[in-house]
C-alpha cells in the first residue's frame, strides 16, 4: 500500500502560496469581481427591495410584509446565484486540483471552464446533497431524543435523574453524529480529486482509495482544519477593523476602509480555499502514482 505524509498533505496548499503567489493574487481578483456582478445583478434585480436587504445587515427586524416581499424579490437572484456560484464554486476546486495534479498546465493561472469545471461542481452538489441529508438524520435523532424525553416525563417536571438521562442521550447522539460526519469526509474527501483526474465523476472510488489510510488522513484534515482556523480569527479582525471604520462618520475614511477590508478578507478567504482543498488532492498524487491506480471504482 502506498504511503503518503498527512504533514505533507496539511501543508500542500501553503506549499502551493509559497511557489505561486500570483495564482492566489489573481483568484482572488476573479472572486472581487464575481462579487461586484452579483452585487450589481442583485441592484439591477431587487430594485427598491436592495436598501432593504442592506438594512437589514444592520440589524434592522422587518415587518412581515417587507420580508415576504423581499423574499419573492430574492427568487430571481437566487435561482442565478446559485448555479452561478456553483459553477464558481467547481472553477475554483478544480483550480486547486489542477495545481497539485497538473502543475504544469499554468495558463490563466489553472483557472478554467469547461468539461473539468462543470464536473466539479456535480461533485460539490452531490456532497452539499449528501452532508445535508447527513446533518438532518443527526438532527432528527436528536429531536426524536427530546421528544422521547419529554413524553416519558408525562407533561410534568421530570425527576433529575430523566433529565440527567436525557441530556446523556442527546450528548451521545451528537457524539455519535460527530463521529459519522468525520469518518465520511474522510471516506469520500478524494471524489474531487479522482472525478478530476480520470475525467469522469466517480463518487464512491473514493471509498476503497482511502482503505487503510483513514487516520493518517484523518490528521491531515484536521491539521489543516487547525490552520484555517487560525486564518479565519485573522480575518475577523479585519472585518471588525471594517465594521468600527464605518462608525468614524467620515465617508471617505469609510470608503476606503471597506475597500482595503474587502480586497484583505477576498485575499484571505481565497487562502483558506486553497489551504482547505489541497490537502485531498496532494493525498490522491500521493497514493495514486500511476494511471492505472488512479481508476478505483471498487
Amino acid at each position: 500500500m502506498t504511503s503518503f505524509s498527512a504533514t505533507d498533505a496539511a501543508f500542500a496548499g501553503f506549499r502551493i502560496i509559497r511557489q505561486r503567489p500570483m495564482v492566489i493574487v489573481v483568484w482572488t481578483l476573479v472572486g472581487l469581481g464575481v462579487l461586484v456582478v452579483f452585487a450589481l445583478a442583485a441592484l439591477l434585480l431587487l430594485g427598491s427591495e436592495f436598501m432593504t436587504l442592506a438594512q437589514l445587515g444592520e440589524g434592522e427586524e422587518p415587518s412581515p410584509e417587507v420580508a415576504m416581499n423581499l423574499l419573492l424579490a430574492m427568487i430571481p437572484l437566487i435561482l442565478i446565484g446559485m448555479p452561478v456560484g456553483l459553477i464558481y464554486a467547481g472553477v475554483l476546486i478544480a483550480g486547486v486540483n489542477r495545481a497539485v495534479l497538473r502543475p504544469d498546465e499554468k495558463a490563466f493561472f489553472y483557472l478554467r471552464l469547461g468539461a473539468d469545471e462543470l464536473r466539479q461542481a456535480v461533485v460539490l452538489l452531490i456532497q452539499v446533497l449528501g452532508w445535508t441529508g447527513v446533518y438532518l438524520v443527526i438532527a432528527l435523532i436528536v429531536g426524536l431524543t427530546v421528544g422521547f424525553g419529554a413524553l416519558t416525563s408525562g407533561g410534568e417536571t421530570p425527576p433529575a435523574a430523566g433529565i440527567g438521562a436525557m441530556v446523556g442521550a442527546i450528548v451521545l447522539a451528537v457524539l455519535v453524529g460527530a463521529v459519522l460526519a468525520l469518518f465520511l469526509m474522510v471516506k469520500f474527501s478524494l471524489a474531487s480529486a479522482q472525478t478530476f483526474q480520470t475525467g469522469r465523476i466517480n463518487i464512491f472510488g473514493s471509498w476503497s482509495l482511502t482503505r487503510g489510510r483513514f487516520w493518517p488522513m484523518l490528521g491531515a484534515f484536521l491539521l489543516a482544519f487547525v490552520f484555517i482556523f487560525m486564518i479565519s480569527m485573522a480575518q475577523s479582525v479585519f472585518q471588525v477593523i471594517g465594521q468600527v471604520s464605518v462608525l468614524s462618520g467620515d465617508m471617505m475614511i469609510t470608503a476606503i476602509s471597506v475597500g482595503v477590508t474587502l480586497v484583505i478578507s477576498s485575499l484571505i478567504s481565497t487562502v483558506i480555499h486553497v489551504v482547505a482543498y489541497a490537502p485531498a488532492p496532494s493525498i490522491y498524487k500521493a497514493i495514486t502514482p500511476d494511471d492505472t491506480a488512479a481508476d478505483v471504482f471498487s
